[in-house]
């Protein structure tokens, strides 16, 4: 058997569902971004329908419109909406 990276997959951590953190195993949340302060380093959108803010300085160029993957009122990834798609987020 061969152990695989969990980086390997898009940083997503193996088993069901595939989106979730790879240091604790918690379910990451969907954000789509609507807005972004000045200074770059925190994101306006909703998450799951409620109003939120998330750290963004993990990800670079985040942009309104953007779908980030989220845990603990931090951005972990940027996915495409083809790929949030085929994920079920």
């Amino acid at each position: 058997m061969t152990e695989q990276n969990p980086m390997s997959n898009g940083g997503f951590a193996g088993g069901d569902p595939p989106h979730v953190c790879i240091t604790c195993s918690d379910q990451l949340l969907r954000m789509v971004v609507e807005r972004v302060d000045e200074s770059g380093m925190i994101a306006s959108g909703s998450i799951e329908g409620e109003p939120a803010e998330i750290g963004v300085d993990l990800i670079d160029g985040v942009a309104p419109g953007d779908i980030l993957l989220c845990h603990g009122g931090v951005a972990l990834q940027r996915v495409s909406e083809a790929t949030g798609i085929e994920l079920g987020l």
